[in-house]
């Protein structure tokens, strides 16, 4: 039997990863016609590290407390300072995460896994009531 944890679990870090697979591809293509030689792959994967990580454990925590639908704001919040917090620091540590395909992947990967986190906290809510 496939519990409610296992699928969230599944469906935000396939949502990551998807995503974190999409931006590089665009950014490699972008890249190659531009002629530039950029080190994509190392911030577009650890920029989906990061947000893989937090996604799953910030709609774990939402899903396992059964949290109202003004904790989600209040959890993406907490979870975008946290992604945030962390690629500052790695690009205060390495100019390689001062790029745009760095901060654009977290900003897709995060538009992504909120939207997730939104539409099982509202289904949650739907069938609890």
């Amino acid at each position: 039997m496939v519990t409610k944890a296992f699928t969230t679990f599944c469906l935000v870090s396939f949502s990551s990863i998807f995503s974190g697979v999409a931006c590089l591809v665009v950014f490699a293509v972008l890249y190659r016609q531009q002629n530039v030689q950029v080190d994509v792959l190392r911030p577009v994967a650890i920029a989906t590290g990061i947000s893989l990580v937090i996604a799953v454990a910030v709609t774990n925590f939402l899903l396992r407390y059964h949290a109202a639908l003004n904790a989600v704001l209040v959890a993406s919040l907490f979870r975008m300072m946290l992604t945030l917090g962390i690629a500052g620091i790695l690009g205060y540590k390495d100019a390689s995460f001062r790029t745009v395909p760095f901060v654009l992947t977290l900003a897709i990967i995060y538009i992504v896994n909120l939207t997730i986190e939104t539409w099982l906290v509202v289904k949650s809510d739907r069938y609890s009531n």
